[in-house]
């Protein structure tokens, strides 16, 4: 399930003509749609994780539910703001959801993940490298804006590159 909603907001990246500046243009509701798509595959990834060590709990319900909520952000923040701020809404939100998850495995580690330590913190590792990224692109937008982060080719390369190597196969 979060490879592919993962994979639907690469494509909809890729289709994408450039920054949505009006909340009705086709762009913007590609955009808003494509943010919601990565937040609720993050949200996928970790729900699988703990599906993995024998939680249970419903996946569509909370899905559904954050990704309603975080439309109705979105919408309210481009429309009372700019999309400057959906974008660093965006960013925001990917960091805090990052350092959620490595919460989540310090104490899985502790608790009932006790033997893949070693595996634990690996993936500590990695998304420690996604919240860096995001970190690094929510200040990039505050500083500079929209502008800033699309001209910066080399960042978005290493930004995308990074994600997309971390995807199970």
């Amino acid at each position: 399930m979060a490879n592919l909603l993962l994979g639907l907001a690469y494509a909809l990246q890729l289709a994408e003509d450039g920054p949505a500046w009006s909340m009705l243009s086709t762009t913007s509701v590609m955009s808003t749609v494509k943010h919601t798509l990565t937040l609720t595959s993050t949200i996928s990834f970790w729900l699988g994780a703990m599906r993995f060590f024998g939680h249970t709990g419903p996946l569509w319900r909370g899905l559904i539910m954050f990704a309603g909520l975080y439309l109705a952000a979105q919408v309210f923040v481009q429309s009372s703001l700019e999309p400057t701020a959906r974008y660093t809404m965006l960013a925001g939100m990917s960091t805090l959801l990052c350092l959620a998850m490595m919460a989540a495995i310090i104490y899985d580690v502790r608790t009932f993940a006790k033997d893949f330590y070693a595996e634990m913190g690996i993936f500590a590792v990695l998304i420690s490298g996604i919240c860096l990224l995001n970190t690094m692109q929510f200040v990039k937008i505050l500083d500079g804006g929209l502008q800033a982060w699309h001209t910066d080719s080399n960042f978005q390369m290493v930004f995308y590159i990074y994600m997309s190597s971390l995807a199970p196969r």
